[in-house]
C-alpha cells in the first residue's frame, strides 16, 4: 500500500505542476517568487519519492550494493524543504483561521497532493 501512496502522491505533484504552471503563464502582474520556484521545487520532490518508491520496493534480504544504491537520504531533502517552507512563509500574511482547499485549480491539486501525502506518511 505505502508504494502506491508513494505513487499517487507523485502523480498528484504532477497534476499540480500542470496547474500551477499553466496559471503562472496566465498571470502577469500576481506572480511572486513563490509561484515561480513552485514547479521547480515540485519538480525536485518527484524525483524524491521515486528514490523513496525505490527504497521502498527493494527487499531488505537484498545485496548490499543494491541496498546502498537505492537507500533514501532524507536529511538533505528535509532541510531543503525546510528552507523552501520558510521562504514561502516569510513572503506569506500571517494566516488566523484555517484555508479551506481550492482558492484556484493550482491550489485545489496543491491540497489534494497534501492530504496524499498525509495518507503515504502514514503507511510508510
Amino acid at each position: 500500500d505505502a508504494i502506491g501512496d508513494v505513487d499517487e502522491l507523485n502523480s498528484a505533484i504532477g497534476l499540480a505542476i500542470q496547474l500551477v504552471s499553466s496559471s503562472n503563464q496566465q498571470q502577469t502582474t500576481r506572480k511572486t517568487a513563490i509561484s515561480e520556484q513552485l514547479p521547480d521545487q515540485l519538480e525536485t520532490i518527484q524525483a524524491w519519492l521515486l528514490d523513496v518508491a525505490s527504497t521502498l520496493c527493494t527487499p531488505s534480504t537484498t545485496n548490499s550494493r543494491k541496498l546502498q544504491r537505492t537507500r533514501f537520504s532524507g536529511n538533505t531533502a528535509v532541510l531543503l524543504l525546510e528552507q523552501w517552507i520558510d521562504m514561502a512563509d516569510a513572503q506569506l500574511a500571517k494566516l488566523r483561521n484555517f484555508i479551506l482547499p481550492g482558492g484556484s485549480p493550482g491550489a485545489a491539486s496543491l491540497h489534494l497532493a497534501r492530504s496524499v501525502c498525509r495518507r503515504a506518511e502514514r503507511r510508510v
